[in-house]
């Protein structure tokens, strides 16, 4: 079986070979070798020239393929197992209307679309809910929260004076938030013993386990489900408990 490079080497018009990205095809082959035979669905946003549609159609024989892109010829693309929608990954309505369409339900969501951080964060915060159990959300190309041409900053702001509505957060703010929300059970004490476990066994079971946290208000529907976090150089993969 091939490797994810050694199909992208094989396939006219993808990006995953650039070398700023290369790295990329060795991190998802360690995620996704042993899944690649499974019915998954798979939804990647960012079209490009097209060519990544074909490698991940080859990579995942038998998946349902579904694609999004603000770029209307894009929907040439389309093809037996590949469903192309047009519209704006940062825009509520579309999605709303995109996961209505299709029903949501989808075991990896790749984002490597416009790159702008509205995009991203909004793509993730209106998504995330559409991802499968131990599924993974998987936002590509992190380095433009750095960049101001993508709205990104390396000034980025703490979170919380994000929520007075202050400054705009980049990806990677709202990534770092995430890191702080797996941890934030544990913020409401300032140590934890033997006699302390059932007391935080208890709270980890209830219906609101954050009710004592001191770090960033938990986001509704990332907290509770979110496993993990695995970060490589401008790649981000989570996984879904």
């Amino acid at each position: 079986m091939k490797s994810l490079k050694e199909i992208a080497l094989d396939t006219p018009e993808q990006t995953m070979l650039e070398a700023p990205v290369l790295h990329y095809t060795e991190v998802y082959d360690k995620f996704f070798t042993e899944v690649r035979q499974e019915k998954i669905r798979f939804l990647l946003i960012g079209v490009g020239k097209g060519g990544c549609l074909k490698m991940w159609k080859e990579y995942f024989p038998n998946a349902e393929i579904f694609a999004m892109d603000i770029r209307p010829e894009c929907k040439e693309f389309e093809e037996e197992g590949i469903e192309v929608h047009i519209g704006d990954q940062g825009d509520p309505e579309f999605i709303a209307s995109f996961l209505e369409e299709t029903g949501g339900g989808f075991d990896i969501i790749m984002d490597d679309g416009g790159h702008q951080m509205y995009q991203q964060i909004n793509s993730v915060l209106l998504l995330w809910n559409s991802v499968n159990p131990e599924g993974h959300y998987i936002i590509e190309d992190t380095h433009t929260s750095y960049w101001a041409h993508f709205g990104g900053s390396i000034h980025g702001p703490n979170m919380k004076v994000q929520t007075q509505g202050q400054i705009q957060i980049t990806t990677v703010d709202l990534l770092k938030s995430f890191v702080d929300n797996l941890h934030a059970m544990h913020t409401g004490r300032d140590t934890m013993w033997d006699a302390d476990y059932a007391e935080y066994l208890e709270l980890k079971n209830s219906e609101d386990p954050y009710v004592h946290a001191r770090v960033i208000e938990p986001i509704d529907g990332i907290n509770a489900t979110l496993e993990s976090m695995h970060f490589y150089d401008s790649l981000v993969i989570m996984v879904k408990v």
